[in-house]
């Protein structure tokens, strides 16, 4: 034989000795209770799609298999989401302004280096984003005071707003939408509003103000408004009370707030929080530079349509030593909820203000954990248990080679495989028995076939715990 051929040969052993080590990374096992990780197992990012955004502050968790844990998660690129993930496969943030479909590219690293990505398409529906939803504004009147209110839905709140162009009216807007000043001179004017949410997203409209000549100020004054519009309990109220006639500027009081608690301020802006359910008698007037008129008027408050309430019974069950996460989800109120955690039982486990529930707990057990859900008006207060199951005992480490193939020709490999204990494993051969091969970290048995006889070699193998395993083991060459 050549020593060309043979060179080409000893490589096509080598690389059989490559394959058959991978084949055998990983052996053992556990029996039931909690997943010890396989790190031959390519690291994969399980999560298939994320769920549509359809609220604001957006919440979700991501999951992977295989690797090395911790596992290290990072958005490679947000798609202009803004959105954040932690290492615990977290991914949160507020809402996009606009609709549509964003792609957001994701990756995983295992401690030891391997990494998997997945691109997501995610979906922002219409609602999920900041919009101002009035249409119009009401008409003004030459040289007269203005108000009109604003409104927006969507987005985090508090809302800011602001007067891009005012088209020459002088008009100011405030925090609340309330729109004011004195109307310009009769004809159309074009306005347009900027209003921000808390994650600073925006939404712009124009608007055109049409102004009418002067009215006869000559009519006695009167209190225009009749009715109120109908309130909802426990949440923010308010209305705008109008007058006519009269001279000069009106300056509106609250004679009788009816038992509602609501203010009324002297620009005629009736506002605050509903009161209970039932019907209200509000008594107001109006003075203008002469005079002053009084008029009752009764508010109607629907009940509370959607307290808040939490929504999760029951958590999942969790393994000791196994990193754990669970979202506690809540519904009704203002839906911007903040939660924190009263008490955790001893369980390890933390709750971050978006209710993610995680951590590793580090003893087996059922633990009490009481928590918080706050919307900004009011608190609820649940208390849920949690089941760490004991973590599975592991199987002693231990040599599942037992023979060694005969030799066969000028160069000799084998693969030595073991079960049990914790990998990574690492191989050693404390006497090769006069044969002259090595044996390498990972398990391959090589070197130049040695002559004819049996030869007996002792090896030995430890795994990640420090625990060892030794075997003699018989080799045969013709």
């Amino acid at each position: 034989m050549t020593t060309r051929l043979a060179t080409q040969i000893c490589r096509l052993w080598v690389a059989f000795a490559i394959l058959l080590t991978l084949a055998a990374c990983g052996g053992g096992g556990g029996g039931g209770g909690s997943f010890i990780p396989d790190e031959s197992t390519p690291i994969a990012i399980t999560t298939t799609a994320l769920p549509a955004v359809e609220a604001s502050p957006y919440t979700t968790i991501l999951e992977a298999t295989g690797g090395s844990e911790p596992y290290t998660w990072t958005i490679e690129d947000d798609g202009g989401t803004g959105f954040t993930i932690d290492n615990l496969g977290v991914l949160t943030g507020s809402a996009p302004s606009q609709p549509g479909t964003y792609a957001i590219t994701i990756s995983v690293t295992g401690k030891k280096g391997a990494t998997a990505r997945t691109t997501f398409a995610l979906e922002v529906s219409a609602e999920s984003g900041i919009k101002i939803i009035t249409t119009a504004l009401t008409a003004a009147v030459d040289g007269l005071d203005y108000i009109d209110l604003v409104e927006a839905s969507g987005g985090v709140l508090p809302y800011t707003w602001a007067v891009v162009d005012d088209g020459g009216t002088g008009l100011t807007i405030d925090n609340e939408g309330f729109l004011t000043g004195v109307a310009p001179v009769a004809g159309n004017y074009g306005i347009t509003l900027l209003v921000t949410d808390a994650s600073d997203k925006t939404a712009q409209q124009s608007f055109i103000l049409s102004v009418t000549g002067d009215t006869d100020t000559t009519q006695p004054l009167s209190i225009a408004t009749t009715s109120l519009p109908p309130a909802d309990e426990g949440e923010a109220y308010s209305a705008i009370l109008e007058a006519n006639g009269g001279q000069g500027e009106y300056m509106w009081t609250l004679v009788d707030d009816g038992g509602t608690g609501l203010d009324l301020r002297d620009d005629g802006i009736l506002s605050g929080t509903g009161p209970a359910e039932g019907d209200y008698a509000i008594t107001v007037s109006v003075t203008d530079d002469t005079r002053t008129v009084t008029s009752a008027l009764s508010l109607a408050v629907n009940p509370d349509p959607s307290p808040l309430t939490i929504t999760t019974t029951s958590l999942p069950g969790a393994t000791e030593d196994v990193r754990y996460a669970a979202v506690l989800e809540a519904t009704g109120g203002t839906e911007n909820y903040t939660w924190k955690l009263v008490n955790g039982g001893s369980s390890g486990l933390t709750l971050t203000t978006a209710g993610v529930l995680s951590g590793t707990p580090t003893n087996a057990g059922t633990f009490g954990i009481t928590f918080q859900v706050n919307d900004g008006e009011s608190t609820v207060e649940g208390s849920l248990t949690v089941t760490v199951s004991a973590a599975a005992a592991i199987p002693a480490l231990t040599i599942t080679t037992q023979t060694l193939p005969a030799a066969s020709g000028p160069s000799y490999a084998a693969v030595l495989a073991a079960s049990g204990g914790v990998e990574p494993y690492v191989w050693s051969m404390p006497d090769d028995g006069g044969t002259g091969l090595t044996l390498s970290t990972s398990g391959a048995l090589t070197g130049t076939t040695p002559a004819s006889g049996i030869y007996t070699l002792l090896v030995m193998v430890s795994d990640n715990n420090g625990d060892t395993d030794q075997s003699a083991l018989s080799l045969t060459v013709p």
